[in-house]
This record gives C-alpha cells, sequence and structure tokens, in this order.
C-alpha cells in the first residue's frame, strides 16, 4: 500500500507555522507523500520559506500566485498534485501522524471514494497536543445516505453519524478528508460564493462520489483564531450570505426541500452573523439607527423575509424563533450588543486562566 498521497496547503501569511507544518507532515507514518504549498501573495517572509522547503525537501513542491484567496490556491495546488489520492491541509493546523496511513487502510479496505474523520476545535492559546487519536469505529454510506453527512456539513445532528464519535466533529471544511485524486481535481472549490464556499464545495464532492467511509477517529485539529473569516467584520456579509444562501438552494434543491428545518436554520444563522460580526462589529461606521434600517430593509427581501412567512418559524430553533420580533420592531442591537460584551469578558477571563 505504497500510494502517493499529495498534501495540498494553502499559504498566506504563515512564516510563524510553515516550517512546524511541513516537519511534522514528514513524520507520518506513511511516508509516500508529496507536499504542495501554493503562497496566496504572502506579505511577509512565506514565500522564502516555502522556496527553501522545496529546495532542501524532494517531496515539496512550492507554487506562488498574486493574493487571489485561499479556494483559489486549493484549486491551483490540486491541478498539480500527482498522488492517488489527495488531503487539503492549512498551514497552522495538526495533522496527526497515522491519519494517511489510516485512510488509505479503510479506502483499500472498503474501496470508497474517500474516507472522513474528525476535528478538534482548539484556541489559539492552547497548548498542542498531536498525539493520534484513533478509534475502531466506522461506518460505511453509499449515495442514498450521503444526506446524513449533508446534515452535518450544514450544522445539524445524525445520530448515526455522531454515535460513532470517541472525540471530535464532522466539520463543513476540506480537511480530514482523504479522497480520490480523480474525484477531487473533477471537484474545484468555488471562487465565486465568498461565505460558505467549504461548505458548498463539500457538498458537490459528494455528488461525485458513489460511496463514502465516515469514521470515528479524530485525525485533525483546527486552531480557532478571533479573526477568522467567519468571525470578522466583512461590511458586505449580507450579500455574501445572500449569495451563499441562493448557491446552497439551487445546487441542493431536494435536500433543503425534505429538511426544510435546516435550510431555515442556516438563513437564520447568516441573518444572526451579519447582526452580530458586522453591524455590532466596532468597525461598522453605522449609527444605531442605521442598523436598524440596514436589518429592516433586509428582513424584507428574500431569502430572508422566508423565516416570516407562516408556519417557518416553527422550523427554527428557540434562540432564532425569538430573536424574529427583535428583528422587525428593531430591538435586535441591544440583546446582541450585551451579549458581545459577556463573551469578552469571559474569553478575557479564560486567557488568564491560561497564563
Amino acid at each position: 500500500m505504497d500510494d502517493l498521497v499529495s498534501i495540498v496547503i494553502p499559504v498566506y501569511n504563515a512564516e510563524q507555522y510553515i516550517e512546524r507544518c511541513v516537519q511534522e507532515l514528514i513524520q507520518q507514518t506513511h511516508k509516500n507523500i508529496e507536499i504542495i504549498l501554493v503562497n496566496d501573495g504572502s506579505t511577509d517572509s512565506t514565500g522564502f520559506l516555502c522556496d527553501l522547503l522545496a529546495s532542501r525537501l524532494n517531496n515539496v513542491k512550492c507554487l506562488h500566485q498574486e493574493n487571489m484567496g485561499v479556494s483559489s490556491a486549493r484549486n491551483r495546488g490540486t491541478q498539480i498534485a500527482t498522488g492517488n489520492y489527495i488531503m487539503y491541509m492549512d498551514a497552522d493546523d495538526y495533522l496527526v501522524s497515522t491519519a494517511i496511513s489510516e485512510g488509505l487502510k479503510y479506502i483499500h479496505k472498503f474501496c470508497v471514494d474517500m474516507v472522513i474523520a474528525r476535528e478538534i476545535e482548539i484556541n489559539q492559546n492552547q497548548r498542542m497536543d498531536i498525539t493520534p487519536l484513533s478509534s475502531s469505529k466506522y461506518t460505511i454510506l453509499n449515495s442514498e445516505e450521503f444526506d446524513e453527512l449533508r446534515r452535518k456539513y450544514l450544522g445539524f445532528s445524525s445520530l448515526k453519524l455522531d454515535s460513532l464519535a470517541e472525540k471530535g466533529t464532522i466539520s463543513g471544511g476540506p480537511c480530514e478528508r482523504l479522497i480520490r485524486a480523480e474525484i477531487a481535481k473533477d471537484t474545484e472549490f468555488p471562487l465565486d460564493v465568498p461565505l460558505g464556499e467549504d461548505k458548498l464545495w463539500n457538498l458537490r464532492l459528494l455528488n461525485k462520489c458513489n460511496t463514502v467511509c465516515v469514521l470515528g477517529a479524530c485525525w485533525y485539529k483546527y486552531i480557532i483564531y478571533n479573526d477568522s473569516a467567519v468571525r470578522k467584520y466583512h461590511g458586505n456579509r449580507r450579500e455574501k450570505g445572500e449569495l451563499f444562501i441562493r448557491t446552497l438552494y439551487l445546487e441542493n434543491k431536494g435536500f433543503c426541500d425534505t429538511n426544510k428545518n435546516i435550510f431555515l436554520e442556516n438563513i437564520a444563522i447568516m441573518l444572526y452573523c451579519v447582526a452580530f460580526y458586522d453591524l455590532i462589529s466596532e468597525e461598522c461606521p453605522m449609527s444605531n439607527k442605521e442598523k436598524k434600517v440596514y436589518i429592516a430593509e433586509m428582513i424584507g427581501k428574500s431569502p430572508w423575509k422566508i423565516l416570516w412567512k407562516k408556519p417557518n418559524n416553527k422550523y427554527l430553533s428557540v434562540a432564532h424563533r425569538l430573536m424574529l420580533p427583535l428583528y422587525t420592531t428593531g430591538q435586535w442591537i441591544y440583546p446582541l450588543t450585551i451579549y458581545k460584551k459577556i463573551k469578552t469578558v469571559l474569553k478575557n477571563q479564560r486567557s488568564k486562566k491560561k497564563m
């Protein structure tokens, strides 16, 4: 079982992490790997370090491009990958040393198109422990059972998949997956959807697979940053969120109609993110009056207004159901501001305990 596995890593201003990342990947128990670093227009010494690593290590390749975003970088790396199988990783995260060996074992044993493991989220201040977290639990899903994975990708539970887990969760991101190369190469990361693109990619990937093996094991440790793309101020999150929701429905109409609660909850979550991460942000230049007008205009249009169409509110979680009248009356700004202050205090307290 000496398959070549390509590991595609988009890199942007990662001078603090890139050498550690590559050195740890070399310690994988499966040795036949190629590491593809795609420098996405870094402005620090990342590009130089990538070139240095590629010159010293025969199994490291380095590409440079202008800053075009993580999806473009992943697509570029996928195009030049020569492995039989492809994995994706971010330069500042951690992949356990047995991940590729375990993935290949299940791929060959069950002849599946993809193996999916789990990830653990780690705060950026936490101490890293990359001891392999293994599990003998697994399930094989055929295409008729892929809705179990679609539920997980869109933030919901799946009794069948959740019962396997010993630690960690199945994420909506692209990592902790080992994919047949021909399928990965045929499924590009979307360049025209700047928010939620990983979820769309995962859903598209399922459409190319026949069978998938889902493990209870944790392969990947994902570092959460306070200024991550999900949490940071966008300024145009409403437009980005609308594009994601419309694309999600257009490409997955059958699933969204059958699982109305999941589709509506994703709309409600995106509305909340617009209010909480953009409008409540210190970077937002609007006055409180302008923010209220902004939300009022927003919820009067598609796709947001569907949340108020009866009986759709019964499909929402309690928290989002309680927010609906606050959005319509303009009172949403006060509880969200208080909630943000509480979160900030709790975060600071946790940071002090770790010092």
